[in-house]
């Protein structure tokens, strides 16, 4: 390292400066170096905040009921619970049981916050109460809101951008309140707040831009794919009636119906057709539904992702290195003074098809993989409480049950 000339780099901060290697592979090691350095550093800082904010609880415990006022624990308490600081909640609740039922300035209890702020790990502390869930359950806030009505309102804008596109946000927001729903009494869905207005009500009226929102970005996606498949659909129709070779004329069967390659070049070919045809048919079911608030639930995400898997395994089997072979092996055949030319045309198409391959397979799947891993998640898994209830099981309440 010693031999290698170093660049000074400019950050925006004019007291600082980095020297870096000029050569890529001093580059490259010196990044990884810092990303490992960066992630120790974060480490250590939450290990260090772990034992201050111990220290700290400890010292809230003894604190009398003056002190304890002075010290505004309540206000740093609720304000971890709209930030969604888990650790912290658990730790002041063992240190001071009773702050669980304090109230914010709406008079929203920990619960109350983590729904309206859309918190879901703070709000996934509530399975953990068990028989001490009814308590939380009725309570309001200073407009006469339940839980539902919290759930019915938009999400914050901060939580909405961590989701993309219009159609997933609005399918979040109604996993937040069928959620909601399955906890709250039946009576409290036709709960009026201080609005009159029922949770329902707020929800329609809340999300109705979103609604407009999912349903454009769900047929621009829909449309997009549907004229690549429809593309695909053309080309394989074609092969599959215009076989390499052509056909015998006494039989009528292809030339080269006994060799593999034929064999693989026409089963990727039928399997490209019908896995178009089958995404063709799920994105013209998008264009043509109704777009109604529930079917953004599982019906369109449903959708969405079978077509995508279709059209994906279409385009994989459309430009797999066997239908080139194939054509390879067909060129071979060609009798007299063309079999070198035809070889090395076959060859060359077949690097070329290779290239196009690797390119189309390594973009294809980077775009399968980031739907997917939402798209799964989301259809899959679409209760809220099924997942994060396996998270924190009992905490609460065995706070609780060690303070009586």
């Amino acid at each position: 390292m010693a031999g290698i000339p170093k660049q000074s780099i400019a950050t925006t901060d004019d007291n600082v400066r980095i020297n870096m290697p000029d050569q890529s592979l001093s580059e490259s090691k010196n990044i990884i170096l810092q990303g490992i350095k960066q992630i120790y550093d974060l480490k250590k800082i939450h290990i260090y905040s772990d034992k201050i904010l111990r220290c700290m609880c400890e010292y809230i415990s003894t604190l009398d009921y003056e002190e304890y006022i002075k010290a505004d624990v309540h206000r740093a308490f609720h304000k971890a619970a709209r930030n969604g600081m888990v650790e912290f909640i658990i730790e002041v609740v063992k240190a001071c049981p009773h702050v669980m039922t304090s109230a914010d300035g709406n008079a929203r209890n920990l619960f109350m916050s983590s729904i309206a702020n859309r918190q879901e790990k703070v709000f996934s502390l509530f399975y953990g109460l068990e028989s001490n869930r009814a308590r939380f359950v009725c309570l309001m806030d200073i407009s006469r809101n339940t839980m539902l009505h919290l759930a019915a309102k938009l999400s914050p804008p901060s939580q909405l951008a961590r989701i993309s596109g219009a159609a997933l946000q609005m399918q979040r927001e109604l996993q937040w309140y069928k959620e909601v729903e399955s906890i709250v009494n039946p009576t409290d869905k036709d709960f009026l707040n201080q609005n009159d207005q029922t949770p329902r009500e707020i929800f329609t009226y809340d999300h109705k831009d979103l609604v407009v929102k999912g349903e454009q970005w769900m047929k621009e996606a829909a449309t997009s794919c549907t004229v690549v498949g429809a593309l695909i659909i053309t080309i394989m129709f074609t092969v599959a009636f215009t076989v390499p070779g052509g056909n015998v004329q006494e039989t009528g069967y292809p030339v080269f119906k006994d060799e593999k390659s034929f064999t693989v070049f026409i089963v990727a070919d039928a399997i490209s057709l019908f896995s178009s045809s089958t995404s063709v048919l799920m994105f013209l079911g998008i264009l043509t539904s109704r777009y109604a608030e529930e079917d953004f639930l599982k019906s369109l995400p449903t959708k969405l992702i079978i077509g995508l898997s279709m059209l994906f395994f279409s385009i994989a089997a459309m430009m797999s290195p066997a239908n080139q072979g194939g054509d390879q092996n067909v060129c071979k055949k060609v009798p007299g003074d063309q079999v070198a030319k035809a070889e090395s045309k076959a060859l060359d198409d077949l690097k070329e098809g290779l290239k196009l391959t690797q390119r189309i397979g390594v973009k294809g799947m980077q775009l399968l993989y980031m739907q997917f891993k939402f798209l799964v998640h989301h259809i899959y898994f679409p209760s809220l409480g099924t997942l994060i209830q396996q998270k924190m099981p009992g905490i609460l309440w065995q706070i609780c049950k060690n303070c009586k």
